[in-house]
């Protein structure tokens, strides 16, 4: 039987879609998700109150670091904070008619902040992705499908940018593309 919606609730545990181990560790995941449409995972060893506070209610900018027609990292800044997370994806993880789908017919994000320790829910809100964003998502994402090997391309590629620049230098020199909400 088909979802027509996922409940996920604050305090809870996270079950919308399957992890990869994350126990512990700090990262982000963004992913189509039956039920509720792209969802941005923010997840991160004992989140506290204010890190829940800023992913829940405050603002959060994106901007996108990219260097060819197909490799693209998004960030994602909470208010004028330092929690900064990087975003990236490789599209051909997933159904190209599941993804290519909820890139035309939607523009809504859930971001969700987790416990990484116990993968509970600390934080959560919905909002429009920015069209900036979303726009350059769709154009990556089909000049991607187009490549082979593209995963292994974009791993070197991530780590490469890992060698060359800290998150806050990526930040500063990646474009704005928008914010939660626009």
């Amino acid at each position: 039987m088909k979802k027509d919606f996922t409940l996920l609730t604050v305090g809870k545990v996270f079950d919308a879609c399957k992890l990869p181990d994350i126990e512990g560790q700090t990262g982000a995941i963004f992913a189509p998700v039956e039920g509720i449409g792209y969802m941005l995972i923010l997840f991160m060893p004992n989140m506290t109150r204010l890190e829940s506070e800023l992913i829940s209610s405050g603002k959060i900018q994106f901007r996108v670091l990219k260097e060819t027609s197909s490799f693209m990292l998004a960030l994602a800044r909470f208010g004028n904070s330092d929690l900064i997370y990087e975003i990236g994806i490789d599209p051909n993880q997933y159904e190209e008619k599941e993804l290519m789908k909820l890139c035309i017919d939607n523009n809504m994000m859930a971001v969700v902040g987790l416990d990484s320790v116990d993968n509970t829910i600390k934080a959560m809100r919905y909002g429009n992705m920015p069209n900036g964003l979303r726009q350059k998502f769709i154009a990556a994402w089909t000049n991607a499908r187009a490549q082979e090997g593209f995963g292994e391309k974009y791993r070197r590629w991530i780590a490469d940018l890992w060698g060359r620049y800290d998150t806050f230098r990526m930040w500063d020199i990646a474009t704005y593309v928008g914010r939660l909400g626009e």
